[in-house]
């Protein structure tokens, strides 16, 4: 399967510039009271039929890309949670579960659009990878997004999407992972502001690593998990200039201004108008070329179905 060439025949065969992505998982599943696990992994190993039936519910609010419930299940970030000896089997049935709902949509569905699936791959969250001047920690990080790449394709993964990394040299080293597993994958970096991230990553180092990456393994890239306000604006403005529009950009803003339960330390998204006003604002700016939009923490299947009957 010429996984490159499948990308782009979606914008074809949809007959639109836009593509639309799903929304949050993780936190989506952490709302699963009755079960109560210490991580959103941890529904891949013991109630993988929840996994399934949100990515069937945001095929059916209109999806055409679903993300692995793979967000950072390396082995340095589960070794904390005390699962890295389930790795392979995290990632593994993360993308078998995707494939089962988009089997299953396709089989109730026959004017089904083309759907893909995209393997999460998130930040180590390690100490590793910020003193990244040493080549051991270099080595280690790579070697540790290698192993969860080389699992999510043998799952069935079509792409890998390397999401919410807050420092563009952690964010080379996985896309260097992917790149040697010859995996095609999407580029997004996180900002929690409109200047550089706690890591002192600009939004011109990450021009410049797209620059860099560019070729034909890197099929998009943008910006995920990021508040929706017009603060944020000059940022992805900014970097779909200074690509010059080559790459399809994606925007995954989170459901609206996050607030902490002090009772019991969640941070929860409640769902703001903003979000709709800044996608809108987006769309504006793209106008004639190709984006993919969606949503990151706080949003839902029903979030999507609003952003689909939007674009609709």
């Amino acid at each position: 399967m010429n996984k490159e060439k499948e990308f782009s025949d979606i914008f074809s065969e949809n007959k639109s510039d836009i593509l639309i992505s799903d929304g949050a998982m993780g936190t989506v599943l952490m709302q699963k009271e009755s079960l109560e696990f210490d991580t959103p992994l941890e529904f891949n190993l013991r109630s993988p039929d929840v996994v399934r039936r949100v990515h069937r519910q945001y095929l059916n609010a209109g999806s055409q890309i679903i993300n692995t419930n793979t967000f950072c299940a390396n082995r340095l970030y589960l070794e904390k949670q005390g699962l890295a000896d389930e790795v392979e089997e995290i990632n593994l049935r993360g993308a078998g579960l995707a494939e089962e709902a988009r089997a299953d949509y396709r089989a109730y569905e026959n004017s089904a659009p083309e759907i893909l699936i995209t393997g999460s791959v998130g930040p180590t969250g390690s100490e590793e990878a910020i003193f990244l001047d040493d080549e051991d920690n270099r080595n280690l990080i790579r070697e540790t997004f290698s192993e969860q790449i080389e699992f999510l394709d043998e799952g069935g993964a079509d792409i890998i999407t390397l999401e919410t990394f807050s420092y563009h040299r952690e964010l080379a080293l996985a896309a260097e992972a992917a790149e040697k597993a010859d995996m095609p994958y999407f580029m997004n970096m996180s900002f929690t502001g409109p200047g550089p991230t706690e890591y002192g990553s600009k939004i011109s180092d990450f021009v410049s690593l797209i620059e860099e990456k560019s070729g034909e393994n890197l099929l998009a890239t943008g910006i995920n998990c990021l508040t929706p306000s017009k603060d944020f604006r000059p940022l992805w403005k900014e970097l779909a200039e200074s690509i010059d529009f080559s790459l399809p950009v994606s925007l995954l803003f989170n459901a609206g201004e996050p607030e902490l339960d002090t009772e019991t330390g969640d941070m929860n998204y409640p769902l703001d108008k903003s979000y709709f006003h800044e996608i809108e604002a987006f769309l504006n700016f793209m106008e004639g070329d190709r984006c993919i939009i969606g949503g990151c923490c706080g949003t839902e299947p029903s979030t999507i179905k609003k952003l689909y009957k939007l674009i609709d």
